[in-house]
């Protein structure tokens, strides 16, 4: 009976100590609110140029671009900066120390500088430290303030970056629905396609697409589902990286796709690497730098008839 009884007082006690660090942490986490530091953006102050330490990124209209060439910014990239300078989220004080600066990463050698300007006029500087050990929050003081406190989010990977991370990938992109016309060149065959132009209440025809002309005899007929799969990549090009140089010229690819939108043609042209692991290197009239596709990804856009045949 004694065993039973000292049994049901051990598990009293542990109840009694859980639910006192139960408490704690009510109160804790009360107390631990995150608070905002908000910079409005507004059309008479807008937030039109950033510096990530010398990196200098710049906004034109509603496009933002990175360093002296002013490449075109990856759109998502730069909101996420955006949003981590207009709402600054501070989680707690850490330290009021001067002398505490380097255990903080925020030294002069070690803090990364991030500014934030309407024009010439700064809005708001930050200094970035190191990232939490759990990489969820950082150590961040801001503007002229000599306080150190815990900020929500690794904001150390938030801010440093390169031109190259910025840049956006995009080489074109076009609706897909809006294409209307094709002209495929390479080493399988020339082939150019057209799509009917259906009016409302229209009867839809067996076929949407057919060939206009063929380097081959084509007798089959197309799979509408097929072309409108090739299409739709077609539509948009990602490249896997910029080359920043004319890498071939216009006449020396070994594909050549010419779209057609409206008033609007686009063309992208293709060079097959030396052997199958290297990349394709390529050029498009939508960009007048040169780019590289993988071989796995370069090859969907290019076909066969045979391919888009029912």
């Amino acid at each position: 009976m004694k065993t039973i009884s000292n049994r049901k007082s051990i598990l009293l006690s542990l109840i009694a100590v859980f639910f006192v660090i139960y408490v704690f942490q009510l109160i804790f986490t009360g107390k631990s609110k995150v608070k905002v530091i908000e910079l409005k953006d507004t059309e008479k102050q807008p937030v039109n140029k950033i510096l990530l330490g010398e990196l200098e990124l710049t906004r034109e209209e509603d496009k933002w671009y990175v360093g002296e060439k002013k490449y075109l910014c990856d759109y998502a990239a730069i909101d996420t900066i955006l949003s981590s300078i207009k709402e600054l989220k501070l989680l707690g004080k850490v330290t009021s120390k001067v002398s505490d600066a380097e255990r903080y990463g925020l030294n002069d050698e070690s803090k990364l500088t991030v500014k934030a300007f309407s024009g010439d006029t700064l809005l708001r500087t930050i200094y970035v430290g190191k990232n939490s050990s759990t990489n969820t929050q950082s150590y961040v003081s801001y503007d002229n303030k000599q306080t150190i406190y815990a900020a929500q989010n690794a904001l150390r990977d938030v801010f440093t970056k390169t031109e190259d991370t910025l840049r956006s990938k995009v080489v074109y992109d076009v609706d897909s629905s809006e294409i209307t016309k094709v002209d495929f060149k390479g080493a399988e065959g020339d082939f150019v396609l057209v799509k009917k132009a259906v009016q409302p209440g229209e009867e839809l025809p067996d076929s949407v697409w057919s060939v206009e002309s063929s380097s081959a005899d084509f007798t089959g007929k197309l799979d509408d589902s097929k072309v409108d799969n090739w299409v739709s990549r077609l539509s948009r090009v990602e490249c896997e990286k910029w080359t920043d140089e004319d890498r071939i010229g216009l006449d020396e690819s070994d594909y050549t796709v010419k779209i057609f939108s409206g008033d609007n043609a686009t063309t992208l042209y293709l060079k097959k690497g030396a052997d199958e692991d290297s990349n394709m290197s390529c050029l498009s009239t939508a960009s007048k730098y040169g780019f590289e596709l993988s071989e796995y990804i370069g090859k969907r856009y290019t076909s066969t008839l045979a391919d888009l045949a029912q």
